[in-house]
């Protein structure tokens, strides 16, 4: 078991560090979509306010 650990340590590494790279990438892009929608819903409350001002 100890013996076995360490090799499983080193196999997991890279595999690791691939899924770590995957799960930030998929953070970013959860991220920007995020801001774009939250900027798009922000432009969409604004030009809807101006429409409720001009009514």
């Amino acid at each position: 078991m100890e013996r076995s650990f360490p090799q499983y340590s080193r196999c997991a590494a890279p595999g690791d560090a691939y899924s770590m790279s995957a799960v930030g990438g998929w953070l970013a892009l959860a991220l920007l979509s995020f801001a774009f929608g939250t900027a798009a819903g922000g432009a969409w409350a604004i030009v809807s306010l101006i429409l409720a001002e001009a009514v």
